[in-house]
């Protein structure tokens, strides 16, 4: 953890790091039906940020890519930390 880089620092005011285990946790809104489902299966508000990526292989779109869970990770999913399609991903205060 002591040599973290940091990564970008996005419209919604969050410090974002490239390491493996972040204190960052962020909370999740649907905007579709398929993040409705999603949060609903998985149960949790607030998600931990494992992980986080400029690019990712499954999208051109560029980042910031979050890579989070809550506490399973049979729940872990990528986000987009602005514009992803399925969620609205805002900054949790601890």
């Amino acid at each position: 953890m002591e040599n973290r880089k940091k990564a970008i620092e996005s419209p919604l005011s969050m410090q974002l790091w490239s390491v493996e285990e972040s204190t960052m946790m962020v909370t999740l809104q649907h905007k579709t039906k398929k993040g409705k489902e999603r949060i609903k299966r998985d149960g949790a508000d607030k998600w931990f940020v494992r992980k986080t990526r400029q690019r990712v292989a499954f999208s051109p779109e560029k980042g910031p890519w979050l890579l989070i869970d809550n506490g399973n990770s049979a729940s872990m999913r990528w986000v987009h930390a602005t514009r992803d399609r399925d969620f609205v991903v805002e900054e949790c205060v601890l």
